[in-house]
């Protein structure tokens, strides 16, 4: 009996306005691919020069909008290290800032710092 030969699985797949990429090909005219440009790292939208989307890889297929690119910012936001020891006789907070009376499994703010309870 003779191998079958595999098929071919197609050129993308998508998920909401991603579209994913199985082998190599140029974004499309319209689309948005995540690029550094100048130092900024983006979505930057897709005009005459097509940028090649590498196998494996996601532009977003957006509607058209004129925007030209959109960033995330100059300044990450997040949590860079967890403190955890938790001192049970100071005020603790939750992460919107509200008084809780008792921590359970999570993570708070207690003096003035990130813990994990």
């Amino acid at each position: 009996m003779e191998a079958s030969a595999s098929k071919d699985v197609g050129a993308f797949f998508v998920y909401g306005l991603l579209q994913g990429t199985f082998k190599s090909l140029p974004a499309p005219v319209g689309s948005y691919v995540l690029q550094n440009q100048n130092g900024v790292i983006g979505f930057y939208h897709v005009a005459e020069v097509q940028p090649q989307v590498p196998a494996f890889r996601a532009y977003l297929n957006a509607p058209a909008s004129g925007v030209k690119f959109f960033t995330f910012g100059d300044e990450a936001t997040g949590i860079n290290e967890l403190n955890l020891d938790l001192d049970h006789n100071e005020t603790i907070y939750n992460l919107a800032g509200q008084k809780v009376s008792k921590a359970k499994k999570g993570v708070y703010i207690s003096n003035r710092k990130k813990v994990l309870y």
